[in-house]
């Protein structure tokens, strides 16, 4: 911690001091044998089972819709997911019953999409978008929502590691995520709910519903008129372009009844269960630059420690499943103490090869084989299409596809799903959500089951530079990756490692 904050001081600007939360609605748990709450919970393990659970939810909804996420991509399933608002608002409104849309959009300027050109056209059919951290200061720019999160009137609730966008509901023509979401009915899907409300709430979202144009004034007359002529005409294409976007298209036509379909079908095979005891925890909305250096910055920082207490306790095992795996110290030294006190420590990340950030490979690769030497078993993807992974399209099965799930497993009765990745972004950066579900065996065996289906894609490091398939075949460390993106993984060793606190 005090290296980051030495690396990151020199970003840093003043600014005023967030204010603190309680615990609720940022930390709930619920044991029915306890206090008499029943939460119900289904793991979605396939992309187009998801999306088809969250149009679902949409057209069932009566009160209200809820939903917040770091990436929302306008391409197909992006647009589909807006245009199912869309009906829906329409047709209460219709119907004159009372209903509400709200959605939050991390605005973060490398990924963001859905900006107020669009908020403008959603705004006139009753639905509100609010964006996260539209900071100025380079420090602050790095606290993102990473939260991902859909609830129906705070009776259903889906989060887990799918963003908004055709890779993470295998459906992208180059390359496509497998990931892992949760569905959770009951109680804690209005806590859930309320913790989006605080988040809504907070000071750090802007609601803007009409982009604006900023006239210059200047004492050259024709010079400013041309540089406002300009910026009208910029202007009046960008709103054109979003209203050109919501027009339902052939695509979409042919596309939404084949995901339904398809993906409700899917959906069948995945079983709810009733979780004996169910945890909910999310990083607190609020912090930035000034927290960093000049607050108590670790209160902000709740899921973490959960999970840290999560892992001490184990009693035999611990599983993790990330796309991204770098070893900060503390979780360092936690992986190196579960492994001394004679702890199975397991990890299943991507390969070179089928990881979407070369500089995330450049650090793992780093990492990785001192800590085999030391007992931890790392499987790496190898971006092959999983053959028990329906698809609604053939032509996706011929891209490269890498994993996204953030999974934990605790000894043979505990799981969390959720939106944290092992690395210092989820650590000390992006605010996080995550279920537990502690107490069902059933549970745990069907999320290995699962686990153990993606690692018949996966190999094993086995020692330096080294690595076997399922067979005990030799294999390619870097899960098969071309010339080109080793190359560029060696390219960025340096840079990585430089600003590594950031990543």
């Amino acid at each position: 911690m005090i290296r980051l904050k030495l690396v990151l001081v020199i970003f840093s600007l003043f600014s005023s001091v967030a204010y603190g939360f309680g615990d609720y609605p940022y930390y709930d748990v619920h044991e029915t044998a306890v206090d008499g709450k029943k939460n119900d919970l289904r793991m979605l393990h396939n992309g187009l089972a998801s999306l088809a659970l969250r149009i679902d939810m949409i057209r069932r909804a009566e009160k209200e819709i809820v939903m917040e996420y770091f990436i929302w991509e306008r391409d197909l399933t992006g647009k589909i997911l807006l245009l199912e608002l869309m009906r829906k608002s329409r047709q209460m409104q219709k119907a004159n019953k009372p209903f509400k849309v709200k959605i939050i959009v991390d605005k973060s300027i490398t990924i963001f999409e859905v900006n107020e050109y669009y908020a403008e056209v959603l705004n006139k059919y009753g639905i509100e978008i609010a964006y996260h951290n539209r900071a100025l200061d380079p420090l602050t720019a790095q606290f993102r929502d990473h939260r991902k999160l859909i609830a129906m009137d705070g009776v259903e609730a889906i989060t887990g590691g799918r963003n908004i966008g055709d890779d993470y509901f295998d459906m992208d023509k180059e390359y496509n995520f497998l990931d892992r979401d949760v569905w959770v009915k009951g109680p804690m899907a209005r806590t859930m709910r309320d913790s989006f409300m605080g988040y809504w709430n907070h000071k750090r979202m802007v609601k803007e519903a009409t982009p604006f144009i900023v006239e210059e004034f200047s004492p050259l007359v024709r010079s400013q008129r041309r540089r406002n002529t300009l910026k009208l005409e910029i202007h009046e294409r960008k709103r054109k372009e979003a209203r050109e976007f919501f027009k339902v298209t052939e695509e979409v036509k042919l596309a939404s009844p084949k995901i339904m379909k398809v993906g409700m079908e899917i959906l069948k095979k995945f079983p709810v269960y009733n979780c004996p005891k169910m945890t909910f925890a999310s990083d607190l909305p609020g912090s930035r630059g000034a927290s960093l250096l000049f607050e108590d910055y670790d209160k902000y920082r709740l899921l973490r420690k959960v999970i840290f207490n999560k892992m001490y306790a184990v009693k035999k095992s611990l599983f993790i499943e990330s796309p991204y795996w770098i070893l900060n110290k503390p979780y360092g030294q936690t992986i190196k103490d579960l492994l001394a006190n004679g702890k199975e420590v397991t990890a299943l990340t991507n390969s070179l090869n089928s990881t979407d950030a070369y500089y995330v490979s450049a650090l793992f690769y780093d990492q990785v084989f001192n800590y085999e030497k030391l007992g931890l078993r790392p499987f790496i993807y190898n971006a092959d299409f999983l053959d028990n992974n329906p698809v609604a399209e053939k032509k996706v099965k011929d891209v490269r596809w890498g994993l996204h799930a953030k999974t934990q497993i605790y000894d043979d009765d505990s799981i969390m799903i959720g939106t944290y990745n092992i690395d210092n972004r989820s650590d000390h950066f992006n605010n996080e959500m995550a279920i537990f579900c502690d107490g069902s065996k059933e549970i745990v065996q069907d999320l290995r089951n699962n686990i153990k289906e993606r690692m018949t894609q996966a190999y094993e490091i086995t020692d330096d530079m080294q690595a076997t398939d399922g067979k005990g075949n030799s294999v390619d460390v870097f899960g098969g990756a071309p010339k080109e993106a080793i190359k560029s993984m060696r390219n960025w060793k340096i840079p990585a490692r430089l600003f590594e606190p950031l990543m």
